[in-house]
Parts: structure tokens; C-alpha cells; sequence
């Protein structure tokens, strides 16, 4: 089968399901346009106990070829079409945790537990430091930034909201809203735990971790704030505002952060990470770093993908030649059925890979020629329905497949021997 990679982009909106086309049949790929259309129940219920489904479409010429497929269900089988497609669901977690270098184009390094290039710091989490422990409570799934250079106020919670205090952080954060081709960006509050009796966010070794060799000192863990809740028709804590400790409502949001400091609840999205200072010089990153949190981005009703395969290349001897190495005949071995059979009298197996002309003679063990099948056509395959040239059912047992191949012009591509073995249905008879 045929695994080479197709161009498959968002069309409407931007999710991470993996679409995975692999074609059966070289001869298919025909350069058409396909749509992959997701859906999602009408309730938030339902969309809680089944997954998305999708249609599989030739937007070329406006045939649906699968519909209502669930994600993470096994290939569909296209056979008009010489492949099968797979649509893999998507993850409830982190993706990585990354330092941007460039926007345009986009230059990204992991620095979750890997230092930055600069060697300055890494991102960690706390125990033994594995990505998903800085997933919070939410089920959003947007992306979020930690920038430094400017500064914002984050809360230290005290063990009660009257005690907790505002501080200033050498660092913005800042929600990523991805819509119709455009980033949006919303700043956001962050809080700080494991302080101590400290009123300064910097470094300790509250962490039992080492970097080559030495133990790490890391900053006070932080946490991201992504949404609030609405009181009398106020949203609290509301967008960032950077008076906050000064306005009317600066004790009801320093409530609410307060209120989460203690759980992974919803209305967080990174929760507790750390940011170690490998050159120990007391600054958590750069100047004019920016740090992304990377959520998987999960399906929306009516997203939808396209992928156009490679088309086919016909009239390439030596690629042809190669490719008798794929030739092959399955179910192999037949166990009395076969899947793909409609009934219980039919019967038959598959071979694949195929050039335009095959001539594919069938022996017993005894060297007997029992079938002579010809094949002049650009498909692929060619099926035995395990018959003789009489039409009678063969034995059970193994068997020889010789094959003669050439291309449509007559240009041999040498051939092929397979074994294949049959075992017979078992039949139970009553008296």
C-alpha cells in the first residue's frame, strides 16, 4: 500500500485530527479534490458521549463516497477510489511547550525539559516533570503565550483572599483566539503558588530536579487563567486590566483567582509550571522571549479538510519494475471467508499491485495447473474465486501463483511467484 504523503489542509476552521489516506491501488490516484466534513451532535450532552463523525467527499465531482463515519473507527475502504481513509480523533492535552524564534515563517523549539537554544532556562512541571501534569481544568483547547519583557500583576494567594496580594511579574500572558484564517490575542491573569512568605516572584528549590548534574532552581510555579464567571451580570474577574489593584473590583477578582489557586478547575488553563534559570542569573528568560503552550485543537461542527493525493505516474518502466515487489494476494491464508465476500457462496481472494497485463496461473502442491487468469486492465487487482477452469471448487491446501507481468504496451516486467494456502470452511452437519 501506498503511504506517500498527500497535502491535506484546514479548509474551515483549524483542528487536529489526523486524516490518513493510503492508497491500495497506484493506478488510482487521480489529482481530484477531497473533502473531509466533520460533524458534531446538536447537544452538549450527546457531543459529551459520542464522538465527531465525518464524510469522506470528492469535491471534484460532488460524490459523497463515505458519510457518518465516527473518528478512531478502523480505515473505510473506498474501492472506486483505491484507498482507504482514517480519521483519527483528537486528544484532550498539552501538545508541547514551545519557545517562538520567528513568526514568519514559524521557527519554534520544544523547551519543555529541554533548554532553550541560549541555554538560559526550560519549562518543567512539577513530580517527574511530564507534559500533561501542566494541564488544567478547562476544555478549551486555545493555545497560550507567556511573553517577557513588560510586566503585569499576578495574584500570590494568602490563606485567605483579605491576605492574598497583587505583584508584579517581569512577564505577560495572553490567550491565542484563532478564527476564520486570524489570531486574536486576550490578555489574561496568571497567580503564583509555592511562594512562601516571599512578595517577590524569583527562584528556590522547591523542586527535587537536576540538569546536567545540578539541581535545578526554579521560579515560583505559575498558573494561566482563561476564563471567570458572571455575577449580576458582571464578569469577573473580566479582561485583563492593569489597574486592577486599584478599581472597585479589584478585591472580588483577587476572590475569584484566590478561589482557583487551590483546584485544576475550568477556569484555568495551565496549571503550575515552572520555569527553571539554567544560567542561574536570576532572570526567568530573555528579554523578548516568547513561550506557547500548545493545546490540541479539537473538532468543531462543520470543520472541514481537503487533501489532494499525487496523481499517478504511468509509463515509468523502472518504478514499474519495482513495483512487482508489492505484488501480493490476500486473504493469505483463506480461512473459509473473506470480509470483503458479500455472501456465503462467494468466495475469493485478491491479488494486488498489479501492472495492466498480468497472466497469473495457479498449481496445487503436485505441480498440477488448476486456473489461468487474465488480467488486461489499469486497475490493480484481479480476483480468483477459487474455482478450477471447470468451475469447480478447489481443495483445500496451498497453492503457487506464477505471474507473467507487463505494462500496457507490452513491455515486460518480469514475475512474480507467490504461495498461498487455503483452508476450507468448516461445515457441521446435523442428523
Amino acid at each position: 500500500m501506498s503511504k506517500q504523503a498527500h497535502r491535506i489542509v484546514d479548509l474551515v476552521g483549524f483542528n487536529d485530527a489526523t486524516v490518513l489516506p493510503v492508497y491500495f491501488d497506484p493506478t488510482q490516484p487521480d489529482n481530484h479534490v477531497y473533502k473531509i466534513l466533520f460533524h458534531l451532535c446538536a447537544t452538549l450532552l450527546c457531543q459529551l458521549e459520542q464522538k465527531p463523525t465525518w464524510d469522506f467527499i470528492d469535491s471534484t465531482t460532488n460524490d459523497t463516497l463515505v458519510k457518518g463515519v465516527f473518528t478512531d473507527r478502523p480505515p473505510q475502504r473506498v474501492v472506486s477510489r483505491g484507498l482507504t481513509i482514517q480519521v483519527l480523533g483528537v486528544p484532550y492535552y498539552l501538545r508541547d511547550v514551545v519557545e517562538i524564534t520567528s513568526v514568519k515563517p514559524l521557527v519554534k523549539n520544544d523547551v519543555f525539559n529541554h533548554a532553550n537554544p541560549g541555554g538560559e532556562y526550560m519549562v518543567v512541571s512539577g513530580g517527574e516533570s511530564v507534559l500533561d501534569t501542566l494541564k488544567s481544568g478547562t476544555t478549551k483547547d486555545n493555545d497560550v503565550e507567556l511573553r517577557f519583557g513588560d510586566s503585569s500583576w499576578a495574584v500570590f494567594p494568602g490563606t485567605l483572599p483579605r491576605n492574598s496580594r497583587w505583584v508584579r511579574v517581569p512577564y505577560t500572558a495572553w490567550r491565542l483566539n484563532v478564527g476564520g484564517g486570524d489570531t486574536t490575542y486576550t490578555q489574561q491573569y496568571t497567580f503564583i503558588r509555592d511562594f512562601g512568605t516571599d512578595s517577590i516572584w524569583r527562584t528556590d528549590t522547591v523542586l527535587n530536579q537536576y540538569y546536567n548534574g545540578k539541581k535545578i532552581r526554579v521560579f515560583y510555579p505559575m498558573t494561566i487563567m482563561i476564563d471567570g464567571i458572571n455575577i449580576n451580570g458582571k464578569d469577573i474577574p473580566g479582561p485583563y486590566n492593569d489597574s486592577i489593584p486599584y478599581i472597585a473590583d479589584s478585591s472580588l477578582a483577587k476572590a475569584f483567582i484566590w478561589n482557583s489557586s487551590f483546584i485544576r478547575d475550568q477556569y484555568s488553563v495551565i496549571w503550575k509550571a515552572y520555569i527553571a534559570d539554567l544560567d542561574t542569573n536570576g532572570v526567568a528568560a530573555p528579554r523578548g522571549t516568547v513561550v506557547r503552550f500548545e493545546r490540541y485543537h479539537q473538532i468543531r461542527d462543520l470543520d472541514a479538510k481537503l487533501f489532494t493525493p499525487k496523481p499517478a505516474v504511468f509509463n515509468n518502466i523502472a518504478a514499474a519494475r519495482k513495483a512487482v515487489e508489492k505484488i501480493n494476494v490476500f486473504p493469505n491464508p483463506y480461512y473459509g471467508m473473506n470480509r470483503a465476500e458479500l455472501n456465503s457462496t462467494q468466495r475469493f481472494v485478491t491479488f494486488s499491485h498489479l501492472p495492466y497485463h498480468a497472466v497469473i496461473r495457479l498449481f496445487n502442491i503436485a505441480g498440477t495447473l488448476v486456473r489461468t487468469i487474465t488480467k488486461n486492465d489499469p486497475t490493480q487487482f484481479i480476483n480468483w474465486d477459487l474455482n478450477n477452469e471447470y468451475g469447480l471448487s478447489v481443495a483445500g491446501g496451498v497453492y503457487l501463483a506464477h505471474i507473467q507481468l507487463s505494462d500496457g504496451k507490452g513491455v515486460s516486467l518480469g514475475e512474480k511467484i507467490l504461495k498461498l494456502m487455503i483452508v476450507p470452511e468448516e461445515k457441521l452437519f446435523s442428523n
